[in-house]
């Protein structure tokens, strides 16, 4: 821990129970998880599925001594046909919060610690706490959403009850995680809560993968020319910007294929933009991928993630202020990164040499991609940085060893 760093109240034993709530299979949730199964009696999990995903299911997990003893799965196949909408979007977080409820009445037991991943399960810790289900109650704050100029009546609403959420959860949580330094910017910038309200119990911990996330693969064992992109699939995160570069990067680059995994609002449409330019040959698309290991394996395969954000005009993206999982995510499983120059993890892999911070924009989206993957030497310069990158800067075990102990 660093000098002068707060120290942790949250103390955990062979005799702690704990309860995380959070967005199942996002890589944050088992992050905890996988931390604390060896280290605690029990550990309960509400894992709630993501809203822009298909497949609209919660899940209830329970393990007793590391060993999983419990798991329920609540489906909610209706839920399909909600797309992001104001009405609708708020049906589905309605019924999330009746399967926490349930979850919370299967488990019939109390806690001594529960850790909210986000908004929405944070506030559900401070009111677990008041309730007496639990003792203490950590805020794991992952994301902060600037509120943006272009945006419709519905996201600045949502927007605004985000930032109420998050400051009602800072000030009544017994610790406050920020996954960046730049959360608390956020939060005096369009909050207007000076950190100084919360520094006694607030902490610094960045995005980490368990050990068993972490790749190798060798140069001869991986598509030199394969780019990949996983993640929620949304406008204005830089799939357009490769639709855009994709001609000339065939120029110099004619083997090149784009792999894209996961699934969101901007999927079809952007399948639409592919067919338009006649570019289907040069994609592949996954969907989401469930399985942990098959979507590892999709990724350690490739030569090269792609994380970028259109920060263009008065555009404040959220991975300005948080540690975006996908770009972590490429490098623990292996792969030199062209990365957006906004977010903070940008710098210690230009530092470090383990991939490229870029502008927004084409040229330099095809100058970085030239330059890691047109010489063999370089690459696997780019290739070997980025696996020592990733146990220095990614590994859960060291992040958490800091506030959980």
């Amino acid at each position: 821990m660093d000098k002068g760093a707060v120290k942790s109240l949250m103390k955990i034993s062979r005799t702690s129970d704990i309860l995380i709530i959070g967005q199942h299979l996002t890589s944050r949730t088992e992050a905890v998880r996988d931390y604390l199964l060896d280290r605690s009696r029990s550990v309960s999990i509400i894992g709630l599925g993501s809203a822009f995903i298909d497949k609209k299911e919660n899940r209830l997990f329970y393990y007793e001594n590391g060993v999983l003893q419990k798991e329920r799965v609540f489906k909610h196949t209706f839920l399909k046909k909600i797309k992001v909408r104001p009405f609708l979007f708020s049906i589905t977080f309605f019924i999330y919060f009746i399967d926490i409820v349930r979850s919370l009445l299967a488990f019939k037991k109390r806690f001594d610690i529960v850790i909210g991943i986000s908004h929405f399960p944070g506030l559900l810790g401070v009111l677990l706490k008041f309730t007496g289900v639990c003792k203490k109650c950590v805020y794991y704050a992952i994301d902060y959403y600037a509120p943006l100029k272009e945006a419709g009546i519905f996201d600045r609403a949502l927007t605004k009850l985000e930032a109420w959420i998050d400051k009602v959860t800072v000030l009544r949580s017994d610790e406050v995680w920020d996954i960046s330094e730049r959360i608390p910017e956020g939060r005096r910038r369009f909050s207007n809560i000076s950190k100084a309200i919360y520094a006694d119990k607030q902490h610094i911990v960045p995005l980490g993968y368990a050990p068993s996330f972490f790749r190798d693969k060798g140069i001869n064992k991986v598509d030199r020319y394969s780019i990949v992109f996983a993640g929620v699939i949304m406008r204005n995160q830089g799939l357009e910007l490769i639709l855009e570069a994709l001609p000339e990067l065939i120029k110099v680059m004619p083997k090149i294929n784009i792999k894209i995994i996961g699934t969101g609002p901007f999927l079809p449409r952007f399948k639409e933009m592919v067919k338009d330019k006649c570019f289907e040959s040069y994609f592949r698309f996954y969907g989401f991928v469930e399985s942990v290991e098959e979507m590892l394996d999709i990724i350690a395969s490739s030569a090269v993630g792609v994380s970028l954000w259109d920060d263009r005009g008065d555009r404040i993206p959220n991975a300005h202020y948080g540690d975006p999982g996908k770009t972590k995510l490429y490098s623990v499983s292996g792969l030199p990164v062209v990365v957006g120059d906004l977010t903070l993890y940008s710098r210690t892999l230009t530092d470090t040499q383990a991939g490229i911070a870029i502008k927004y924009d084409p040229k330099e989206f095809i100058s970085a991609l030239s330059s890691i993957l047109l010489d063999d030497k370089s690459y696997s310069k780019y290739k070997a940085n980025a696996v020592i990158t990733a146990n220095e800067h990614c590994n859960a075990e060291k992040i958490f060893s800091n506030v959980l102990n």
